[in-house]
């Protein structure tokens, strides 16, 4: 459980966190490229445009709020 978590600027390349809970995470800035994101939830997280998603990951879809400082 990661719910409420700050992982801004953290680098999660290719990490396993299937099933994790990130709701309510601080995303901005971190890189989520190759990360296994399968059966995670997202709700309220928040990222922002120097957040690195996975190919073909719809952070919007998921229940994230775009930040824009």
């Amino acid at each position: 459980v990661l719910e409420g978590a700050n992982l801004k600027d953290a680098s999660l390349i290719g990490a396993c966190l299937k099933g994790v809970n990130l709701e309510h995470s601080d995303l901005r800035g971190a890189n989520l490229a190759n990360a296994d994101l399968e059966n995670s939830s997202f709700e309220g997280a928040i990222y922002d445009n120097c957040t690195v998603w996975p190919d073909n990951f719809d952070p919007r879809a998921v229940g994230t709020i775009y930040f824009n400082e």
